[in-house]
């Protein structure tokens, strides 16, 4: 018999894997309506290890099996929806429940070599009117002679396809070739392939496969799928019909809705490591746990013992074989390693300030195109400071992020007109000054207050530092006004017994904190903190005072006396300098969002009928609330009226309809031009 090549989509099972199984019923009939829109007539659904996983304690899901379905039933007209079924995992109930719900088809997975487990469900979804599909994983695992014997026994047990399953994504074309070939030879059963892309090699073996008789092929949107991913379902599409086949299939529409719909949703780039690992062990990844383990124990590379483990066992990794392989790679000592050799750069560091400005700006957009981040140039006017440019930009905390202190104001306006362009961002505290703004043409300004940030950063590296919780803790501090004013509210506000030094902030009242001489305070003080930048408050007499537990925090920079650091080291004291890189840039991506929350995402707007409104805007009662008007994605709840919000009523066809416009919103901002 002749069958038509059919794509099926496998992006809603497969890919539930990338994100832990967390399709909710709403996703999958969002998703199986735009495939079906888009041309393709089979789609798979639910839990990525079938039905009944979650509650056989495989991973849990956001909706429930019968939540799958129903959505999926709810929404098709054309296309056929099926599932994946694990004998073992899933059980008869399961599949009862499924052609309740409408289900088409159901893919019924066993090892190669444990076929025989599948025969009673597939004779049960038979009875239930099921087109029934034998998946049979890591079928690499035989040779094609026995691949071809196991296609006859699924046909003998009443299976209408017969799928080759490179589960580890380590076949070649040619192999491909021959396990069809094979199962050709002994039975006229229809041929499917599923094949994951780990050697990057799915589009070509699905291909081939199509070439050599399989006539369902399996993708995925972007590729979306366990360990590397499968073949991408835009691309195959294209390739297919490139060759005259799949006619129905709009492939603009498929790729508006990866990019919509399943994109974001994709964190990993390239090609991992341990992926490319596994397909060439042709190894596969649900045993990746033990295996790891395995090989930190032994302390030998993951990489060879799973190599090892795949020349001797491709469809299990018993614990006593990955032990008896381990030690023997552990025995052979540790091989070589890639040798790195680094280049001087030869590149001279400018002597004029506003040389080493531009040249620091320079780097923060290197640095932020590279690691896809906002760059963000700190500025501080403070006569405390010293005129500098930090040495280096930091990208651990969400943004490319670098520091000017600036000790001139008269010196800002020229500072940032020579970081205009260069950067995203200027982080500025201008000193209590009016900000230059016209110096800033197209590097957006961004303003904060730096000894708020300073004491903020102080109150949490302390906590951390002491524990976790500072309540009840005793806390010895001095300093400069602004920054002891600061810190010690916060410090007492969580709870600490903070004694404040005499003549810090001598003018100023802090409720709920002591006054004492600083050589008093510090004799029974868990930390002691100086908050005085550049000037030295805390001397070695000070240290020769303190406990032998006690921490001593410059969170002045500079703010110890030389002698007293090592005075505390000879003593075991701990010695901590402040450190604001995660308050800074959490600072900086904070005026970034709100700069976004009001210039963009604020508004109100009419969809489909309906009154909604974002970004903080008082709604009138019954407007729905949504995350935003420009880029919407959800549905926050509805307005009172008076500022609140009030939870949706799940049957509100207003809600429904906004939902409507926010998934067409969506689909729209994929064409080119669109922001």
């Amino acid at each position: 018999m002749t069958y038509p090549v059919e794509l099926l989509d496998t992006t809603l099972r497969d890919g539930s894997y990338t994100i832990d199984f967390q399709f909710t019923a709403e996703d999958t009939a969002l998703i199986a309506s735009a495939l079906e829109s888009a041309g393709i007539r089979v789609i798979e659904l639910g839990h990525g290890l079938g039905l009944g996983a979650a509650r056989a304690g495989k991973g849990d899901q956001a909706s429930t099996d019968e939540g799958y379905l129903r959505a999926a039933a709810d929404v098709l007209k054309e296309a056929r929806f099926g599932v994946f079924f694990i004998p073992g995992v899933g059980t008869e109930d399961d599949l009862r429940l499924g052609a309740d719900c409408g289900l088409h088809f159901v893919r019924i997975g066993t090892n190669i070599t444990e076929l025989d487990e599948a025969e009673p469900y597939i004779a049960l979804a038979k009875k239930l009117g099921l087109t029934v599909s034998s998946n049979l994983m890591k079928s690499y695992a035989v040779p094609p002679a026995e691949f071809g014997a196991r296609a006859r026994q699924a046909a003998d047990y009443g299976a209408d396809v017969l799928c080759l399953v490179d589960s580890a994504g380590g076949m070649l074309p040619e192999d491909v070739k021959a396990y069809l070939a094979a199962a050709q030879e002994r039975t006229d059963i229809r041929l499917g392939f599923h094949g994951h892309d780990n050697l990057c090699m799915a589009i070509a073996n699905s291909l081939t496969a199509m070439e050599h008789g399989a006539t369902i092929l399996d993708a995925s949107l972007q590729g979306m799928g366990r360990s590397e991913g499968n073949a991408v379902t835009e691309v195959l599409a294209a390739m297919l019909q490139k060759r005259g086949l799949l006619p129905e299939a709009d492939i603009n529409a498929l790729l508006d809705v990866g990019e919509a719909y399943i994109r974001p949703l994709l964190h990993q780039t390239g090609r991992s490591a341990i992926g490319v690992t596994t397909g060439r062990a042709k190894f596969h990844s649900s045993f990746l746990g033990r295996v790891t383990r395995a090989a930190v124990e032994a302390g030998i590379d993951v990489r060879e013992l799973i190599l090892r483990l795949g020349a001797r066992d491709q469809i299990n990794a018993p614990e006593e074989l990955v032990q008896e392989i381990a030690a023997e790679i552990a025995a052979e000592g540790p091989r070589g390693a890639v040798r790195v050799d680094i280049a001087a750069t030869g590149r001279a560091v400018p002597e004029d300030f506003l040389g080493q400005v531009r040249e620091r700006a320079l780097e923060l957009r290197e640095k932020s195109r590279k690691y896809a981040q906002e760059s963000v140039f700190n500025v501080v006017v403070s006569p405390h400071q010293l005129t500098c440019v930090s040495p280096f930009v930091d990208t651990n905390y969400g943004c490319a992020m670098s520091n000017i202190m600036l000790a001139e104001p008269d010196r800002l306006a020229e500072v940032l007109e020579t970081i205009d362009g260069l950067v995203d961002y200027v982080l500025l505290d201008p000193g209590g000054r009016p900000a230059p703004t016209e110096a800033l043409k197209s590097t957006v300004l961004l303003t904060y207050l730096d000894h708020e940030m300073w004491a903020r950063t102080t109150c949490a590296q302390i906590t951390f530092l002491l524990g976790g919780q500072l309540h009840g803790r005793r806390l010895a501090i001095t300093g400069s006004s602004p920054l002891v004013l600061r810190a010690a509210g916060d410090f007492v506000e969580a709870g600490a017994h903070v004694a404040v030094a005499s003549d810090a902030a001598p003018d100023a009242s802090i409720p709920g904190a002591e006054r004492m001489p600083l050589e008093e305070a510090v004799r029974t003080a868990e930390a002691v903190i100086s908050l005085s930048p550049r000037q030295p408050a805390i001397t070695a007499d000070h240290v020769s005072e303190m406990e032998h537990a006690t921490l001593l925090y410059d969170g002045g920079i500079g703010s110890l006396h030389p002698e007293a650091v090592p005075a505390a080291e000879e003593r075991g004291i701990r010695v901590v300098r402040v450190d604001m890189r995660p308050s800074l840039a959490a600072t900086a991506l904070e005026r970034i969002a709100m700069k976004r929350l009001v210039d963009t995402h604020m508004g109100r707007a009419n969809w489909n009928g309906v009154d909604v409104v974002a970004g903080g805007l008082i709604g009138r009662g019954g407007d729905v609330i949504v995350d935003s008007i420009s880029r919407p994605a959800r549905v926050i709840g509805i307005a009172d009226g008076k500022g609140a919000i009030v939870r949706p009523d799940p049957a509100d066809e207003r809600v429904y309809r906004v939902r409507q416009a926010i998934a067409s919103h969506a689909l729209a901002r994929t064409k080119p031009g669109n922001g």
